[in-house]
C-alpha cells in the first residue's frame, strides 16, 4: 500500500512494495489526473499520490469557469474569438507583467485541451463574459463534475490513486540530476493511513473503496492489516444530496427549512434576499421573526397544521 518510500531502479521512476511505476503524479487535482491519464494511454504504469484524504486539490475550490477560445459552442452562440485575442485579453488584464511565454503556451494549446475534454463526455453547454475578457469565453461547469469524467477515464486506463500520501521530498541521484524517485510520509512512518480510492471490479464497474491501513504485531512481527469498505452508496448518496443542494441555493423561488418545532435551519439565497436577513441571522431563530402583526394566532395554526 505505501507507494514509495525509496528511488526505484533503472529507468523506473519509483518503487513500490513488490511494485514498480513508470510514472508518479504529485496532486490528485485535474492537471494531475490528465497528466496520468496521458501517461497510462502512452502504456506507462502510472501512481497518482495526494497528500488530501480526498481527490480534487484547488479544482474544485475554483468557481467553475474553465477560458477556452475559438470553440464550436462559442460559434454555435455567434461569438468570435481566437486564441490571439485570449493573448491579449490575458496580457492585458495583467497590465503586461505576466510570463509571456506562459501566456503565449495557454493561448495556443487551450483549444486542443477544449477537445480532449470533449473526446472525454466534459462538454459545456453555456458560455459566458467573465471580468477582464473583451468577449463571452466562460465554458461554465462543476469542475467536480469535469473531474469526475477524467478520474473514470485514469481509472480505466489502470492509474492507480493514493490519497493520504504525502511527498516529503524528491529523490536525485546527483543534486541536478533526473528524478528517479519520492520518498513519501504514509502508513510506513506514521503508523496508519486512511484515504479513499478507486478499483475496477472483474466485470470493469469502479467502486468507490475506504481503506484503513496500518501495522499491527503479532507474535513480535509486524503485520501490514488492511481494511477496504465499499463507500460506493455512499458517495452516490453524497453526491445526490450535493446536487439537491446547489438546486436549492440557485433557486429563484425562497425556500426555509425548519425543524419540527419551527427552529429555522437554512434558508436559500433567495430567502435572504426578499426577507433582508441572513443566515446567520435566521438559523436557530424560529419563523416568528418573520410575523407581521397582520395576522391572528388561528391563521399560523390553519398553517402549520397543513
Amino acid at each position: 500500500m505505501n507507494l514509495v518510500d525509496s528511488a526505484g531502479a533503472g529507468n523506473r521512476l519509483a518503487r513500490n512494495i513488490g511494485h514498480t511505476y513508470d510514472v508518479i503524479v504529485v496532486g490528485a487535482g485535474l492537471a494531475g489526473h490528465c497528466a496520468a491519464l496521458e501517461a497510462a494511454r502512452l502504456g506507462a504504469s502510472v501512481a497518482l499520490l495526494d497528500r488530501e484524504p480526498q481527490t480534487g486539490g484547488a479544482t474544485v475550490l475554483s468557481g467553475g469557469s474553465f477560458a477556452f477560445a475559438g470553440t464550436a459552442l462559442q460559434k454555435s452562440l455567434g461569438y468570435d474569438d481566437s486564441p490571439a485575442l485570449l493573448f491579449d485579453d490575458l496580457m492585458r488584464v495583467g497590465n503586461h507583467k505576466n510570463d509571456e511565454a506562459l501566456v503565449r503556451l495557454y493561448a495556443d494549446q487551450q483549444l486542443d485541451a477544449y477537445e480532449w475534454l470533449a473526446a472525454l463526455g466534459a462538454t459545456f453547454d453555456k458560455v459566458y463574459i467573465a471580468s477582464g475578457q473583451s468577449v463571452p469565453r466562460g465554458h461554465s461547469r462543476s469542475p467536480r463534475e469535469v473531474l469526475d469524467i477524467v478520474i473514470d477515464h485514469a481509472t480505466r486506463a489502470g492509474v492507480q490513486t493514493w490519497l493520504s500520501t504525502r511527498v516529503t521530498r524528491l529523490l536525485r541521484p546527483e543534486p541536478e540530476g533526473t528524478v528517479t524517485g519520492v520518498r513519501i510520509a504514509t502508513v510506513l512512518r506514521q503508523g496508519r493511513n486512511d484515504f479513499e480510492t478507486l478499483h475496477r471490479t472483474r466485470q470493469g464497474e469502479i467502486r468507490n473503496i475506504y481503506v484503513t491501513a496500518q501495522f499491527i504485531e503479532k507474535h513480535g512481527q509486524p503485520i501490514y492489516h488492511c481494511v477496504w469498505r465499499d463507500i460506493t452508496a455512499r458517495k452516490l448518496a453524497d453526491a445526490e444530496r450535493e446536487r439537491l443542494l446547489t438546486a436549492v441555493q440557485q433557486s429563484a423561488e425562497m425556500i426555509l427549512i425548519t425543524d419540527a418545532d419551527g427552529t429555522i435551519r437554512y434558508g436559500n439565497p433567495a430567502f435572504e434576499k426578499t426577507s433582508g436577513y441572513n443566515l446567520k441571522e435566521l438559523v436557530g431563530q424560529t419563523s416568528r421573526i418573520l410575523r407581521s402583526g397582520k395576522q391572528n394566532a388561528e391563521f399560523y395554526q390553519q398553517m402549520w397544521g397543513c
